[in-house]
Parts: structure tokens; sequence; C-alpha cells
């Protein structure tokens, strides 16, 4: 009876300790992905499955809407948000309320919801009479969903299932050429040669604040303040707007939600499309000079291989998969940067990295920054990973990804540091 008992006790011990592990390893890997860190969302997705008994209940969810941001799958995202509210406290969800607010907010912007927003707005001030923040927040955003009432939803329109649009070439500012990706698009039929491509962009599309006041961007009463990434110190404001029409190529987006911005002018450019809205083509190919988007995927049944979930930094991102120093890792492309940010502890002479079967060597003179200063931090890779590559195929609808090798070249390659305007980035993070 004593040896029954001792095993007994032997085995609730060891499953409380295995308990206490998986708890900690999860609440480990949400901390990670909230900093915008190395995770894998697919062991953390059989972590969940598998321990549904040995795991806290309330991790378990913010696991799942985790997850699904990783997917860019939006409305299973909202779903578990508003599940964590119905089931928990507010003693327990307040550690993470404010940002399962922000992060459903932007999802629900993101397609022109506003009665949702409205009926959010109204729960928020219902839930917190005496939070003087939240009623603040509340009546914003009452006004917001009041002024957007007759906003339609966002609707993506094909003359051809495909088309290819070329980068354009020889454009110039104060003299000198422009490193960055630029494209030809109309803006309520107004047509500009300075859309610029910055996959490093984690919200909709940015228009400067004059050529909106040009096009007639309809503008909403939600202004955010932003800090300058190309003027260390500055803030600037933006302004949620409604562009009527986008065109790009064959493709027009209709009631495109963008934000206008108040930043001193950069490069000459017009406006900045990120990843959200590239995200709403479904599929991309993005070379050195061009990009091609296509209705439909190539792609039935594949396993997803890339990441969309910028932590707190945003609301999409490209986060694709690489081998950094001889471990697995990851990377945000970044169109907006002609050079690389690296994790504090990379930051060498040297770094060795493979992206799909090319070998790279990054050479020095690469650097740091705040954005990636921890030591496992997702790494900003900006436009010489693609003239490394033939191309970048991006699958959004099932987010899996394609690395097409050049033909006819070494299979390592050294990528220069001395890039003219190295370093410098036009985009708002």
């Amino acid at each position: 009876m004593k040896k029954i008992a001792f095993c007994l006790f032997l085995f609730l011990n060891t499953t409380m300790m295995l308990a206490q592990d998986l708890n900690e390893y999860l609440l480990d890997r949400l901390t990670a992905s909230w900093q915008c860190r190395q995770v894998d969302y697919e062991d953390m997705t059989n972590v969940v499955l598998n321990n549904k008994d040995n795991l806290d209940s309330y991790l378990r969810g913010l696991a799942f809407v985790e997850i699904m941001r990783s997917e860019g799958n939006d409305s299973m995202t909202i779903k578990m948000i508003d599940k964590l509210f119905e089931l928990y406290n507010d003693s327990r969800i307040a550690g993470m309320r404010d940002y399962l607010l922000d992060t459903k907010k932007r999802l629900l912007l993101l397609d022109n919801r506003y009665d949702e927003i409205r009926e959010m707005a109204n729960y928020v001030g219902k839930r917190w009479p005496d939070d003087t923040d939240l009623q603040q927040w509340a009546i914003r955003h009452k006004r917001l969903a009041e002024a957007a009432k007759d906003v339609k939803p966002v609707i993506v329109k094909w003359e051809k299932d495909e088309t290819r649009l070329v980068a354009n070439k020889n454009l110039t500012y104060q003299n000198e050429s422009l490193p960055f990706m630029t494209f030809n698009a109309k803006f309520n039929g107004v047509e500009s040669n300075k859309l610029f491509m910055d996959t490093g962009l984690m919200t909709s599309m940015n228009i400067m604040r004059s050529f909106a006041d040009k096009i007639g961007v309809k503008l909403l009463p939600d202004t955010l303040q932003m800090q300058s990434a190309n003027q260390y110190g500055k803030v600037f404001n933006l302004q949620l707007g409604i562009l009527d029409s986008f065109q790009l190529g064959n493709v027009t987006i209709y009631n495109l939600p963008v934000y206008v911005s108040d930043e001193e002018e950069q490069y000459g450019n017009v406006g900045v499309i990120g990843t959200p809205d590239l995200a709403r083509f479904g599929y991309v190919e993005i070379t050195e000079d061009s990009i091609i988007l296509k209705k439909h995927s190539i792609h039935k049944e594949v396993e997803p291989n890339f990441t969309m979930n910028p932590g707190i930094k945003g609301t999409k991102c490209i986060c694709l998969p690489c081998i950094c120093q001889g471990r697995q890792s990851k990377f945000v492309l970044d169109t907006g940067s002609n050079s690389f940010l690296i994790p504090e502890g990379d930051n060498t002479a040297e770094i060795v990295a493979q992206v799909g079967e090319q070998n790279l060597e990054i050479a020095a003179g690469m650097y740091s920054h705040p954005l990636v200063e921890e030591h496992d931090a997702i790494g900003f890779w900006g436009l010489p990973i693609l003239w490394a590559l033939d191309r970048i195929q991006l699958d959004f609808e099932h987010t899996h990804m394609d690395f097409i090798k050049k033909k006819g070249i070494s299979n390592t390659l050294r990528l220069a540091s001395d890039l003219q305007l190295q370093g410098n980035s036009f985009h708002q993070r």
C-alpha cells in the first residue's frame, strides 16, 4: 500500500511539474511573439493542442490569438479575442486588455467594419465605467464609427487574373538616385509614379498630406502620433482616411483605408504601400525590379511556412524563414530599407545565412537597431535579399512562400555593405 501511495504521489507531482513547465514555456513563447522575436508557431500549436489538461486555459487562449495572427487569419483572431473577454474577469485579463483591444480594432479597421467598432466601443464603455482612459477610448471610437457609417466594405476588382508591374528606373531626389522600389499607380484616378513599396510598413497605406488633399481622401476622426523612422526624436501625426479607389496595374481596390501622414516628405514619395495592403491581392511575386499580382493562388494544398504576426508593432508583416549563423531564424522582408537590421548578438564582422538554397555572406557594416535588440529578435532584411534571388513568391492565402534562386550563379553570394544611402528607410513602423 505504501508503495502504491508513493507511486501515486510521484505521478501527481510529475504531472504538476509538467504543467508548470508547459505553462512557463507558453508564457515565454507568448512574450517572444509580442516582442517580434523568434517563435516556432508550429511547435506552439502542437503544445496547446496536445496538452489541454496541463495548460492554463487563459494562456492557451492567448496562444491561439498569436497563432491565428501568424497565419493572417483575421476572423479567427477576432473571435478568439472576443472569447477571452467573455470567459475571463478583469483581474485576469488586465495585463493583456489593451493589447487585445488594439489588435481587434486594427483588424476591424482594415476591412472598414465600423458597425463592429461601434459595438466594441459600447462594450468597452459598459464593462469599464470607472476607467477614465477606456471611457475616452470608447467616446473616440464611437465618434469614428459615426463619421464612417456610410463607408462601404473594401472591394478588390481584377480586370485580368494577373498583372506585372516594373519598378520605375532613374528616379532621383535632390540629385540622388532613389534606391527604393517605386511603381505607377492611380489614386482616385490621379496617376503618380512615386508609390513606394515598403513591405516593412506593417499598417495600411500611408499617403502624404499634400497629395491626400489633392486627390480628395475622405478624412476620419482618428489621429495617431508616431515616432519618425527617418528623423530621430521627431514625431508626426497619422490620420485615418478612406481612398475611394486605388489602381495598381489591372487591379483596383475600392474604399481602401489609408493613413494620411504629416511627416516631412522624404524622397518625394506620394504614398507607401505596405504588407497589409499587399496581402489583399492574395498572391504576390517580388523580384529585384518588379512585382507580379495574381488573382488565384498556384497552390492547392501546402503547409504554411512564413508568418505575418508583427507582435505589438503593427497589423501584418512578411516574416520569412532562414538559417542565420547556423540556427533556425526568421527575418522581416523590408523593401523600405537597402540594408540589414540584425539582432545585437549577431552584429559580428560577417553573418553567414541561408535563404532557401541560397547561401549568403552578409558583409561587415550591417548593424543592429533598437527594433531588434534582443539576441533572438527577428531581423529586418532589405533590398539586397531581392538582388540575391530571382524572386520571392508569396501566397498570402496559405501563408506559403517559395524562394526562387537565380540560374547560373554561385551557390554562395557575398552581399556588399557599401550601398548608397545605406540603412536609410522611409517608412514608419
